[in-house]
């Protein structure tokens, strides 16, 4: 009996064991297998599309730097080295951000049309293009409010007209124009003066006036003076000119002028300090600016430049006026009478000998 049951007692664990194996076996294999993924050709275009959609949407908002790069990462995907469409977005991007470059520079250089023909070169290629609307708009608005400050409030309203196309936000625009409308209407024609009406001579006293006698014209005696002699009345003519005057009035033209030669010198020295910021991003002279960070400062550059611009323009403006005016008012001066100062000996009449006589 205990042999029986010794040998049941070792039974039970090699069975235990035997039926454990069992059961694992089939489960080794497949955790001792490493996971692979397979990439189907439809993963392949919806990774594909992914890219595509976000460059499309970048392209259509005008950010065409980033919209740049989805579409080289959609030819990075198998099989789509050679997309079409990616490659055809791709040169659309680089036209379009060569003529924005252009475009900046025209402003900066205060070439409009050229800026302005730019901008509608994009936008024919790129008809959602927000940012370039943008500038369009704010470009108008610009010269409008210029006009409008000018009071030329026919241009004025033409511009507002012009920056309506490429904005949704027209409320600020149309109040401008009614603004315009309102000026030209209080402006009224000069009334022509009334013409008096022309009263008809009768013959009869046409014949009265021919009849009348010639009156006889009135006769002025002229008394006859002596010539003065030079032992009476001797005087001696001194000029003497008002030079103060002149003298202010030119340094004030010379000093205006020097004013705006080095207002005008500073922008130069502006002017080619973006030049070469620009030569030295761009030193393919492709007219695009890859890098962001190179493009972030040229942009700086470019804005600090057309900030210093207009207000150079103001005071140079300003100075050059002030020395066109200071030399007209110098040539005025100069073309004045001069004015003269007189020395005169005359005889005393209350005593014995002369009297010196001074007018100035």
């Amino acid at each position: 009996m205990q042999t029986y049951k010794q040998s049941i007692k070792m039974i039970k664990p090699i069975h235990l064991y035997f039926l454990l194996f069992c059961l694992a076996t089939p489960i080794i294999p497949v955790l001792c297998k490493k996971p692979v993924i397979i990439a189907t050709t439809k993963s392949l275009e919806e990774e594909y599309e992914k890219y595509k959609k976000e460059g499309d949407e970048l392209f259509r908002k005008g950010d065409y730097i980033k919209a740049l790069k989805k579409y080289k990462v959609c030819l990075e995907v198998p099989g789509f080295s050679n997309d079409t469409y990616a490659n055809n977005k791709i040169n659309q991007c680089d036209q379009a951000l060569l003529l924005r470059q252009k475009a900046e520079k025209a402003l900066l250089q205060k070439n409009e049309p050229e800026a302005v023909t730019s901008f509608k070169q994009i936008l024919e290629m790129n008809p959602n293009d927000e940012i370039t609307k943008k500038s369009l708009a704010d470009y108008w608005e610009a010269e409008a409010n210029e006009r409008y400050q000018n009071q030329y409030f026919a241009e004025a309203k033409v511009k507002y007209q012009e920056a309506l196309k490429y904005t949704d936000k027209t409320q600020n625009i149309t109040i401008s124009i009614q603004n315009c409308d309102e000026k030209l209407a209080a402006i009224k024609p000069k009334e022509e003066p009334k013409k008096e009406p022309v009263k008809e001579i009768l013959p009869e006293k046409v014949i009265e006036k021919v009849a009348e006698p010639a009156k006889e014209p009135k006769k002025i005696l002229i008394e006859e003076t002596p010539e003065p002699t030079l032992l009476k009345n001797p005087v001696i003519t001194k000029t003497r000119r008002a030079i103060t005057p002149k003298v202010i009035v030119g340094l004030g033209a010379i000093a205006s002028g020097v004013l705006a030669m080095n207002l005008n010198k500073q922008w130069t020295e502006k002017l080619a300090a973006l030049n070469t910021l620009a030569s030295n991003t761009d030193p393919s002279n492709t007219g695009v600016i890859i890098n962001k960070n190179d493009y972030n400062t040229y942009q700086s550059a470019y804005s600090a430049a057309s900030s210093f611009r207009t207000a150079m323009e103001k005071k140079r403006n300003i100075y050059v006026g002030a020395a066109a005016g200071l030399a007209v008012l110098e040539t005025i001066l100069l073309a004045m009478p001069k004015k003269k100062r007189t020395i005169s000996l005359l005889p005393a009449t209350d005593s014995y000998g002369m009297v010196l006589k001074m007018k100035f």
